[in-house]
């Protein structure tokens, strides 16, 4: 969303498998948890949950003309869009930064 509001058009998640990680990598720790799909044996196998909530963004987003920020000044933390799409109705985004500094 905050691609899409800065005026990005397209977007693309780039790890949909990994094979023969080498898991003395540290890259690995970054990257393998953002995969899509399991990959053995040079063929796909089932889908991870976040294939799910990808194809349903991209359901959600499909045909989107503008993507607004709103700013709610209350509520710092809170991150609220308004995403445009031709002839639907519009869609609101909303989440709310978690503090890490709880407790602290």
């Amino acid at each position: 969303m905050l691609a899409l509001s800065a005026g990005v058009q397209k977007m693309l998640c780039w790890n949909l498998a990994n094979e023969n990680v080498d898991r003395a990598n540290l890259m690995r720790l970054l990257f393998d948890k953002y995969k899509l799909l399991h990959y053995e044996d040079g063929v796909f196998k089932q889908p991870y949950p976040a294939a799910e909530t990808y194809r349903r963004m991209t359901d959600a987003l499909h045909d989107v003309e503008h993507v607004q920020r709103i700013t709610v000044p209350e509520h710092p933390t809170l991150s609220l869009f308004k995403v445009q799409r031709r002839e639907q109705s519009p869609l609101f985004v909303v989440w709310e930064q978690e503090n890490s500094n709880r407790g602290a």
